[in-house]
């Protein structure tokens, strides 16, 4: 766990318009910020699920996007930054994954998202990183798909 400041910037795969996968771009955004009962994660793997897919396109969650460019991406794995308070569950440095809340809120195609602390849990040590952003396991019955 590093104790350097953290970036006030970070480089997130955003659109700027519903539309095909060409509308997908990377660009260098403000850091996500946390809130609240927030923690604040530093994004190692994000996972495509189909609703990013139908968002992307115009279909899906599309009528909440608010803003462009718009950070898509609901299912992530990786390392807590920063807590809502020093005695919480999960620390700096715990590896956990979770779910967030996009368009309402910045996806996980960022280097780091804040999410609601209920939406994260800490990943087993028997879990990678892009398995555990995925949502499956190379181990479960459905052998990784």
């Amino acid at each position: 766990m590093s104790t350097a400041p953290l970036p006030s910037t970070m480089t997130a795969l955003v659109i700027d318009r519903t539309g095909s996968a060409d509308e997908l771009h990377l660009a260098e955004v403000p850091r996500a910020i946390r809130i609240s009962d927030e923690l604040l994660i530093r994004v190692i793997a994000a996972g495509v699920n189909p609703i990013d897919a139908k968002t992307r396109v115009g279909r899906g969650a599309s009528a909440a996007i608010s803003t462009y460019p718009a950070i898509l991406g609901n299912d992530f794995a990786g390392v807590v930054e920063e807590t809502p308070f020093s005695d919480h569950p999960l620390q700096p440095g715990d590896r956990v994954y979770g779910m967030a809340r996009p368009p309402r809120i910045a996806g996980s195609y960022a280097g780091f998202v804040a999410v609601s602390s209920l939406s994260v849990c800490r990943m087993p040590r028997t879990l990678d990183f892009v398995h555990a952003a995925g949502g499956r396991s190379p181990h479960s019955p459905h052998g990784g798909r």
